[in-house]
């Protein structure tokens, strides 16, 4: 929370479709430093969505906190990876975004009940469309991924935890030989509370 992180969003002066370096957190609506890192899609209004730029942060895999102090390991069985919505929002020193979650799908759902609302690649010109969001757009987001696309593995408690790849390499091996990124730099929020339940992303 609070490091930049690689995003997908529609540049606001060009309308183009870029590669992002923005942080992960965005304030909390009371205006206290406390960063909001994900935004429940059942309490976001249509209104709410139209009115909020939109992103796509693309993942490997991530990880999810399951009973007690476990660990599971959670990716796609295919190589084309998974995209996180994500909402962006202007505050101090730029943008910043919130990871969207969702009801856990399986194989998540018996491990938590939260879960990244995890966009599949035919929707993700939807979800990154410069206009704002039918509720019909809004089901089709909604739908969960069909069975056996992601597979979940325990980790050994004490294993080691990869570490995060650095913005610039994740753009690297998305898109060989991109080396512009919009904006061109990005803050990392410092003396920050960054605050989130447990069980938020799974």
């Amino acid at each position: 929370p609070g490091d930049a992180c690689l995003v997908f969003a529609r540049d606001p002066d060009t309308g183009e479709v870029r590669p992002a370096a923005m942080p992960w957190g965005i304030a909390g609506p009371d205006g206290t430093p406390c960063l909001r890192l994900v935004v429940r899609r059942e309490a976001i209004t249509v209104r709410r969505f139209t009115r909020t730029r939109r992103a796509l942060v693309p993942l490997a895999g991530y990880l999810a906190r399951g009973p007690g102090r476990l660990r599971v390991a959670v990716r796609s069985v295919s190589d084309a990876g998974l995209a996180a919505a994500a909402l962006l929002e202007e505050g101090f020193g730029g943008a910043a975004f919130a990871v969207v979650t969702t009801e856990a799908a399986e194989p998540l759902a018996a491990i938590g009940e939260r879960m990244p609302l995890l966009i599949p690649a035919d929707l993700w010109p939807l979800w990154l469309a410069d206009r704002p969001l039918s509720p019909l757009d809004l089901a089709r987001l909604a739908v969960p991924l069909p069975a056996g696309v992601l597979v979940a593995a325990w980790m050994p408690a004490g294993s080691f935890r990869p570490a995060a790849l650095s913005v610039r390499r994740q753009l690297e091996d998305l898109v060989p030989g991109a080396e512009e990124l919009w904006p061109p730099h990005a803050r990392r929020v410092r003396g920050s509370n960054a605050r989130v339940a447990a069980h938020a992303l799974g």
